[in-house]
């Protein structure tokens, strides 16, 4: 192919102008102590683990014994899965307090009568240990104590009921077949049960429910 010399000075510029734009390379903008992604991949190759944090639970535990309690208006406790969730109705925003960790889940709830404190009682996953009981600050979401283990004539791996007194400085636990026992605690206090009764009838009839008087601290 022949092309003239009047061709060749028409194209030229053109195949400049290509030859340029392939030889130039893009600008690359990088924020300045910005980490390479290689240098990313290196650390998360390096730590090998993830946190996961969760943001909202759909869902209630519906075998836990008084698995539903109001704060105020506005706020509302139940658990779910392996936590107690603390759900703002109006800002639909959820907060968390997770499970023990080894245990087989919530069993039973109560929140104290001056919704400052909810007591948790977990099923124990080994058998032959007791279910725990443990106490959280509703304001910080810390543990603020965990009860002793109930005593040893208590064989049960339940607790079926919780109950704060009304002025919240005393706890109840009432553990599940064959015992059927009553204990009484002075929660803040990392001693043994101030009180222990067993509560069920000769033919081990079941009770469910226990609760303080309203009016009496000292009466159930």
């Amino acid at each position: 192919v022949t092309v003239t010399a009047a061709k060749q000075a028409r194209l030229a510029p053109h195949h400049t102008a290509c030859r340029a734009a392939k030889q130039t390379p893009a600008p690359v903008s990088k924020q300045p102590n910005a980490p390479s992604p290689r240098k990313m991949a290196s650390a998360a190759a390096t730590t090998g683990s993830a946190t996961v944090t969760p943001k909202h639970v759909f869902g209630v535990k519906a075998d836990v014994t008084d698995n539903i309690a109001y704060l105020d208006e506005q706020t509302v406790l139940f658990p779910a899965g392996h936590n107690l969730v603390i759900h703002n109705t109006e800002q639909r925003v959820q907060k968390f307090v997770p499970g023990t960790e080894g245990s087989l889940g919530i069993i039973a709830m109560t929140v104290s009568t001056n919704r400052k404190f909810v007591a948790i009682a977990e099923r124990p996953e080994r058998l032959g240990e007791k279910p725990t009981v443990t106490v959280y600050d509703l304001h910080t979401l810390r543990k603020r104590r965990s009860l002793p283990p109930p005593p040893a004539e208590i064989e049960s791996r339940d607790l079926v009921c919780l109950a704060f007194s009304p002025d919240s400085k005393t706890l109840l636990t009432l553990s599940g077949a064959p015992d059927w026992t009553l204990c009484v605690w002075n929660w803040e206090k990392p001693k043994p049960p101030i009180a222990v009764l067993r509560v069920s009838n000769p033919q081990h009839a079941e009770v469910r429910h226990a609760s303080f008087s309203p009016w009496d601290t000292y009466a159930i």
